[in-house]
């Protein structure tokens, strides 16, 4: 189920009409747009990328190992062929068009676009003992280097560590090239993908956008807390965007994540 609806107290749908007060006192998540119209909710991502890197030569990398005996063997992603990666795109991202509001021409679309600017350094699929496959990891060249382009694991094998298993092998060929770093890039309003970045090692480049996405969500949650007194959200609401003030530019954060 897709975290907007986890948070909803029951009854509270998505699409269907909502009192006013009700809507006010709804929980919100970070990436998240949660807006009513003539008393209709809607929820949506609120598009904010957070971008991404991880350095080749700082653990996990060096204990993500490729195992002979595992279920699943990594091999060059040219091995996989064109027909076989569209049709495992569509089984592994069907569930996550409320996150894109993509239909199924779009998905293949994408990854069509991915496989034109997939990178020799770092691409890789995951192939299970039946032939089939189970994951793919594709790279793409951006400002700073390859970028994880498209990463996604079949739904009836994940954690099984197909995806770590990939990203050694990636990790591998860009050290291998030279490159300091692998970067990649999550909605934030996709909380599976945040939290396997932060479990492989990957580490946040500050934006302003994905910043105050969460910022929104922090202010909103203060100012529904009636115990939480207004000197309190004005504090943390000077300190982030005393914060936001010192990052980086985010057309230069994005452009690590963009086809060069």
């Amino acid at each position: 189920m897709s975290q907007r609806l986890d948070l909803l107290p029951p009854g509270v749908t998505p699409g269907r009409p909502i009192p006013s007060h009700v809507f006010h006192k709804l929980p919100r998540l970070s990436g998240w747009k949660y807006e009513t119209h003539e008393g209709i909710l809607h929820v949506q991502p609120d598009g904010s990328v957070q971008v991404v890197r991880l350095d080749v030569d700082r653990e996990p990398a060096a204990t993500l190992d490729i195992h002979n005996d595992a279920p699943h063997r990594v091999v060059p992603w040219q091995e996989a062929g064109r027909a076989a990666l569209l049709a495992f795109n569509d089984t592994v991202f069907s569930g996550t068009v409320h996150y894109w509001g993509w239909e199924g021409a779009d998905r293949r679309d994408d990854l069509a676009e991915a496989l034109s600017r997939c990178g020799d350094v770092g691409s890789v699929v995951a192939v299970g003992g039946e032939g089939l496959l189970v994951g793919a990891l594709l790279t793409a060249r951006g400002a700073g280097g390859p970028f994880i382009n498209v990463l996604g694991v079949d739904p009836d094998r994940r954690r099984q560590g197909i995806a770590r298993t990939m990203l050694a092998a990636a990790l591998h060929d860009v050290r291998g090239g030279g490159y300091e770093y692998l970067h990649s890039s999550y909605l934030v309003a996709c909380v599976q993908s945040a939290l396997w970045h932060y479990a492989v090692g990957f580490e946040d480049i500050p934006t302003p956008a994905a910043t105050a996405s969460r910022l929104r969500a922090v202010r909103w949650e203060l100012a529904r807390t009636p115990a939480v007194a207004d000197s309190v959200t004005s504090a943390v609401h000077a300190s982030v965007q005393s914060a936001m003030g010192t990052m980086g530019s985010e057309d230069d954060a994005l452009a690590l994540v963009t086809p060069a």
